[in-house]
């Protein structure tokens, strides 16, 4: 890897990794969301997430 970068080329590297984190941070809102929308569910299990729910 490139020590020296130009500023743009630099800019440009981290725009692509903030684009790469707000697709995962979606994904993870979006399956929580999901899990938490379903009406009989006392424990959510997959992807990283767990939490119970009251019944």
């Amino acid at each position: 890897m490139q020590q020296h970068k130009t500023e743009s080329e630099f800019l440009k590297e981290l725009e692509g990794r903030a684009s790469e984190e707000k697709k995962l941070l979606k994904t993870r809102i979006m399956r929580l969301a999901r899990c938490e929308s379903m009406e009989s569910t006392r424990a959510c299990v997959g992807n990283g997430l767990w939490f119970m729910e009251d019944d």
